[in-house]
């Protein structure tokens, strides 16, 4: 059984919960780890089920505290520590064995490009607000252009520096 760290905001959990279904895919009993947010206050916490379609059992996630996640623990499953730090690469030996400890980003489409359409079908909301509903029909009726700015999860860090309030108003 191999467990996969979940750690970040949703954009992070989607490529993490990517990988757990294209490991799964291949016969594996792979474990999502959310044990983190139990530790730290991180973004909105674990939110791949609450925003998404996506029913996960207790059997395929782990929430002990983070002080289970120790070297002895890792040793207690046999699990390989794997971790891969270069986000953007594709390493195919993630599916090579049932005993990793896979820690990382994993954001490469090649991680599940054979689960593609399995995955486009889970992220999908659950439920999408009327005044959503109303913007979206708004914009199918005129060229509209969406822009994201990333600030609420840098407030208070070294990152809140990069550039003013102002500067984005």
């Amino acid at each position: 059984m191999s467990r996969i760290i979940v750690k970040g905001g949703l954009g992070n959990q989607m490529f993490q919960y990517a990988l757990f279904m294209a490991i799964k895919s291949k016969s594996k009993n792979p474990k999502l780890d959310i044990s983190i947010y139990k530790a730290f206050r991180m973004h909105n916490g674990f939110e791949i089920n609450k925003v998404f379609n996506i029913e996960l059992s207790d059997k395929e996630l782990v929430n002990s505290t983070i002080s289970n996640l120790s070297h002895r623990t890792i040793s207690k499953f046999n699990l390989k520590q794997f971790e891969l730090t270069d986000t953007l690469i594709f390493n195919p030996e993630v599916f090579t064995s049932d005993k990793l400890y896979i820690n990382g980003y994993w954001q490469s489409e090649l991680y599940f490009k054979d689960i593609e359409e399995i995955i486009r079908k889970q992220f999908t909301f659950k439920t999408i607000s009327q005044e959503n509903k109303d913007i979206a029909e708004e914009m199918r009726g005129i060229e509209s252009v969406a822009i994201h700015i990333r600030r609420g999860d840098y407030v208070g860090t070294e990152f809140e520096q990069a550039c003013p309030k102002d500067y984005y108003s």
